[in-house]
């Protein structure tokens, strides 16, 4: 019997994560041509076999998951879907919502302190929203 009960995507949300599956997967295809390496996409390598320089991007889940009778939470509340640093160094998060999908006010909170910090927080809806941000800031 498993330990872990596997959990599909209906189960986590429905069309809606499905929709947003569809604004993050391009966002990772776009930087992973531009030259990023993106954590668990195409080639997976450890963090200790990434180069000292360039970017880095991964797919944040966040959620639950029902393991031996209880579940067990995992990633930040309000933590964005994509996650990574800029090749200058700085942390990156980018929130993917659907079209007409408005942020929770943790995620706000998050995007907030991230730039308070000096990271880059972006919002986006569709691929183009992050090509016309990411030329701006790089």
């Amino acid at each position: 019997m498993p330990i872990m009960e596997p959990v599909g995507k209906r189960k986590l949300g429905g069309s809606k994560h499905l929709e947003k599956d569809s604004v993050v997967n391009p966002c990772l295809d776009y930087f992973w041509r531009n030259g990023f390496e993106v954590l668990g996409y195409k080639a997976n390598k450890p963090i200790r076999d990434l180069p000292a320089h360039g970017g880095v991007v991964w797919r944040q889940n966040t959620g639950s998951i029902k393991l031996g009778g209880r579940y067990v939470r995992f990633g930040v509340v309000g933590g964005s879907d994509i996650m990574g640093w800029t090749p200058a160094g700085k942390f990156l998060a980018i929130e993917a919502k659907r079209p007409g999908a408005t942020l929770k006010p943790e995620q706000q909170a998050f995007l907030d302190r991230l730039r308070f910090a000096g990271g880059v927080g972006l919002v986006v809806r569709r691929l183009q929203d992050l090509i016309d941000q990411w030329e701006q800031i790089r």
